[in-house]
């Protein structure tokens, strides 16, 4: 599992994503208003996938009403559920983003691993100043979570609810 190819494709995924970002265009929760939040989720058990949903409601909250709008916000990653599979039975070799390789022991926790690298990503996306252009609330919120509950995070209060 390769996870520094899987960030710097979900980075360019997010860049794109914000680029082309219209008010009119997206599918994503509220209506015209600005973003309050930029939520991520991503799944690794049944299938392999990222999601980067614009929110736009005023409350926007970690309430899992990103996951109603997956459709047209998903990159594909098949990858992650093969791994996940291969990992059940077998030692799997994972080359981190540093370029560092180690070997995980069978039946390693998927959730905090991946979960791990998406925040950095997010992080980073928000540093280089990837939302700047977006039409935002005064205080944008990242989030993220597994879709199945193993991790959940926000840029406001860090990790919170299932692994770290």
């Amino acid at each position: 599992m390769d996870l520094r190819q899987d960030s710097a494709e979900i980075y360019a995924y997010i860049v794109s994503r914000a680029a082309a970002y219209t008010p009119a265009a997206d599918h994503g929760p509220g209506g015209v208003g600005p973003i309050k939040m930029i939520y991520a989720g991503y799944e690794f058990d049944q299938q392999g996938w990222f999601a980067l949903i614009f929110d736009r409601r005023p409350a926007a909250a970690h309430d899992g009403e990103w996951t109603v709008y997956l459709e047209g916000n998903m990159l594909d990653r098949p990858v992650w559920e093969a791994a996940r599979r291969r990992n059940q039975g077998r030692p799997m070799r994972v080359r981190w983003e540093d370029g560092s390789v180690t070997e995980l022991r069978p039946k390693t926790p998927f959730g905090p691993l991946l979960g791990k690298m998406l925040v950095g990503v997010l992080q980073r996306a928000k540093r280089e100043g990837v939302f700047e252009g977006l039409p935002r609330a005064h205080e944008l919120e990242l989030g993220l979570e597994e879709f199945n509950g193993s991790l959940g995070w926000s840029s406001l209060t860090g990790y919170g609810g299932g692994a770290k």
